[in-house]
């Protein structure tokens, strides 16, 4: 076996065939990139005591690598690109090593608090019970391990610790207050997660792309989440998201193509770019008017989007709302009509009556009752075909728009648009006129 060193660093070892294990010289303290070129054969690689550092994309083309032993000297490792070594079995620690040691072939730190590596090739992991931290990258491209049970005293998940596995459910211990960027991020197969609720945060990229995720549940210590923090959660159907989240970051629940229904906190004043693009099927979003600023896309591809609200109370108006151009621009000029009360303020008028009479309705905002009654007959006409029967329904209980003189008129219109629910709503109000009379 040839090894080329200059100054102590390992510049590149040339494999002699039939080669399966290499231990690398005393002397070495650096091992160069690209130092072990189409490893194919080598499955066993040994460290010396004068390396006190271990970076893991020098190992990149160690396709064969099985089993790395750390000696005495090394103190500090880098873990990235560590999941690139697709046959690693098992990593073993020298007794001597002060910051490091080895069970069963993983990777710990010395006191057993914190899990630094699991190889790629475990199917299965029982951590023991001792373990307060899994660190950065730690479970990366683990994807034979499907199941992990998470030690009562956990209380840390680092940046990128289950990138790329395999596990199908997290269920959290309430003793975790810290889960970092990216903790779950691509976690395919993960369908079912249980937060709790210590977090005060979903960190930027912690469930990206985990497609078999349908459901969450955010606890109500939450105030933040981050961008892209549900990015690609294909099937995600089901978001709860507590009042006490003020911040939703840019993308965060980009082409979750299965959501059909948000509710926006109180909170929120921004709606950041990209939230909710390519949510194809979300058909209601709930949007509180303390909302000043709606990003660019933010509902963009959002195709099946009919319903929007002002209040999770508000009833529900049925419209059209994928014919309107910059649908962002135009909902953050419904609510500057709403703020000045300036109905003269151009603005796509299903888009203007939506805003102004849901917010009446709740409100009784006197600003707006005289356009609301110039305007009926062109709202009650959009109500009726659109079903939007508790819109009607809550009209009826004001009588403040519904008169005498129309009343036969829109139980007519009812009838002939096959709403019966309108119509027996419409005719039991006109008896009730009567009856006032």
């Amino acid at each position: 076996m040839s090894f080329q060193i200059e100054n102590g660093v390992l510049k590149k070892y040339t494999a002699e065939p039939g080669v399966t294990r290499v231990e690398i010289p005393e002397g070495v303290t650096e091992i160069a990139c690209l130092a072990f070129p189409d490893w194919e054969e080598v499955k066993e690689l040994i460290l010396p005591d004068s390396m006190t550092e271990l970076k893991g994309q020098v190992l990149c083309g160690c396709n064969a690598l099985a089993h790395l032993h750390l000696s005495a000297g090394v103190t500090q490792i880098d873990l990235f690109r560590f999941n690139t070594l697709r046959s690693l079995e098992e990593i073993t620690v020298s007794e001597n090593n002060s910051c490091f040691c080895s069970l069963d072939g993983v990777l710990y730190t010395k006191d057993m608090k914190t899990l630094v590596l699991c190889p790629l090739c475990k199917s299965s992991i029982t951590l023991p019970e001792s373990i307060t931290c899994i660190g950065e990258y730690a479970f990366a491209g683990c994807f034979q391990i499907t199941e992990i049970r998470f030690p009562a005293h956990l209380t840390a998940i680092k940046s990128h610790a289950f990138y790329g596995c395999g596990i199908r459910e997290a269920i959290i211990p309430e003793s975790v207050n810290n889960i970092e960027t990216g903790a779950f991020y691509y976690c395919r197969d993960l369908s079912c997660i249980r937060l709790p609720d210590g977090i005060t945060e979903i960190a930027d990229d912690t469930f990206y792309s985990c497609r078999d995720l349908t459901e969450i549940s955010i606890p109500d210590s939450v105030t933040k989440i981050g961008s892209d923090a549900f990015d690609s959660c294909r099937k995600l159907s089901s978001v709860s998201i507590p009042d006490s989240v003020s911040s939703i970051g840019s993308s965060a629940f980009r082409l979750c193509e299965s959501l059909t229904n948000v509710i926006l906190p109180e909170q929120i004043t921004e709606i950041a770019d990209n939230t909710f693009f390519g949510c194809s099927a979300l058909r209601c979003i709930t949007i509180p008017e303390s909302v000043q600023r709606i990003g660019s896309s933010a509902l963009g591809c959002c195709n099946a989007l009919s319903v929007i609200k002002l209040h999770p109370d508000d009833p529900e108006m049925v419209r059209d709302y994928s014919s309107i151009r910059y649908l962002e621009e135009a909902i953050q000029t419904g609510f500057r009509i709403l703020q000045t009360g300036d109905t003269g303020i151009p603005l796509d008028h299903d888009l203007k009556y939506t805003f102004i009479v849901l917010h009446y309705l709740r409100t009784k905002d006197s600003r707006f009752k005289q356009y609301i009654q110039k305007n009926f007959q062109k709202i009650m006409k959009k109500c009726i075909a659109c079903g939007d029967t508790d819109v009607i329904r809550a009209f009826a209980e004001t009588d403040d728009f519904i008169t005498g003189s129309c009343i036969d008129k829109y139980i007519q219109r009812a009838l002939d648009s096959n709403q019966q629910e309108i119509y027996d709503i419409l005719t039991a109000y006109s008896l009730r006129l009567k009856n006032d009379i």
